[in-house]
């Protein structure tokens, strides 16, 4: 039988951008003003995406994007670790620092040791956000603000999907979903 490859379904990139956006506008509204971005070693797609809200974030509110502050990882290690030395070389720095935004909550940790390691206190000092909702982000120390993305409601639409396709039932989910994400605060951004 002639069978076609069913439709994807994915997570619209333009609501991973506007979860960065809502985290930026929280801690922009909280008064910080030197935000470093921090990416993510998996998925370039999103984090691309996640970065681009970043950036975006800092031109509507007026801030000058210097690209120092913008940290990108690579697949070599995991991000937690990478993370974790990249934030400790650009306080090395002495460039200042007030938040932090990053595209994976393994980011968010390994700059929360960093931070915990140089002495600065979370979220005192340095507010620091994290993306995707991972259990780890509700048991750090301090627990991490994350943007969740529905994962549940995502399979649960792609399961429809599939049945809609294997019984020939008539089906009203777009191949191209759009899944909204949620901003959780925690501790981390919580002063």
């Amino acid at each position: 039988s002639n069978i076609s490859a069913p439709p994807l379904l994915y997570f619209c990139p333009f609501k991973q951008k506007n979860g960065i956006k809502k985290a930026m506008s929280i801690l922009l509204n909280k008064g910080c003003r030197h935000i470093v971005y921090i990416g993510s070693r998996t998925s370039q797609y999103q984090s691309g995406e996640r970065k681009s809200g970043y950036l975006e974030s800092l031109s509507s509110y007026g801030i000058p994007i210097d690209l120092d502050m913008v940290l990108d990882l690579h697949n070599e290690t995991p991000s937690n670790e990478q993370s974790e030395v990249l934030i400790t070389e650009y306080l090395e720095s002495g460039k200042p620092i007030d938040g932090i935004v990053c595209a994976s909550d393994n980011s968010a940790l390994g700059a929360l040791a960093g931070l915990k390691r140089a002495g600065l206190r979370v979220p005192e000092d340095v507010k620091v956000f994290g993306f995707d909702n991972s259990f780890s982000s509700s048991i750090s120390n301090p627990t991490l603000s994350t943007i969740g993305r529905n994962p549940s409601l995502m399979a649960a639409m792609a399961a429809q999907k599939l049945y809609n396709m294997i019984t020939h039932t008539e089906d009203s989910i777009s191949n191209n979903l759009v899944l909204p994400v949620d901003i959780i605060e925690r501790d981390s951004t919580k002063s």
